[in-house]
């Protein structure tokens, strides 16, 4: 069996939710209004399920000291117009995919200062070295706006980058 919890509000808060039914996802859908406000996550487990989790705001993970996100072998599919990314994001084996959830909102990657006012996303390098799978990292979506890579440390992982719009490579 599956978790689902659909909130509403303008920030929520979730220190806690696990699944060990083997196979059984976690859903959280925050702000299903489009009303703005912070999902924050301490530890999201499932045994080997499915991990979605989507906010018309900003997803904070690891807002508490120590708290992870982990869906064994799995896949993680996260959708957000921002991200605070403190904490493990892990899968074993399946892939993560970091997306956003307004229409052509602009991503940036890496470290750089862009001076960009208004809606984007941000990843930078310490956040994204909390992505952890030896499946696929995917960034953005069919419908991202523009997308500019700095500095992006990678390492040896697998990575697809997708916008609807060009991507600018900064270095």
């Amino acid at each position: 069996g599956g978790v689902y919890i659909n909130e509403g509000g303008y920030d929520a808060y979730f220190a806690s939710v696990v699944n060990n039914a083997p196979g059984g996802a976690i859903s959280i859908a925050h702000n299903p209004e489009g009303i703005y406000g912070t999902l924050y996550l301490g530890d999201i487990l499932s045994n080997n399920g499915d991990i979605y989790l989507t906010s018309q705001g900003i997803i904070y993970t690891g807002f508490a000291s120590g708290a992870s996100i982990a869906a064994g072998t799995a896949d993680i599919i996260l959708s957000a117009n921002d991200y605070i990314i403190n904490g493990p994001i892990t899968s074993s084996g399946g892939n993560i995919s970091v997306g956003n959830s307004l229409e052509n909102l602009p991503i940036l990657l890496g470290d750089m200062d862009m001076g960009m006012e208004g809606y984007r996303i941000e990843i930078s390098n310490g956040e994204f070295a909390n992505l952890n799978t030896t499946g696929l990292i995917t960034v953005g979506s069919d419908t991202a706006g523009p997308m500019i890579v700095g500095d992006l440390d990678c390492g040896a992982r697998n990575i697809a980058l997708m916008s609807a719009d060009p991507m600018d490579w900064e270095y």
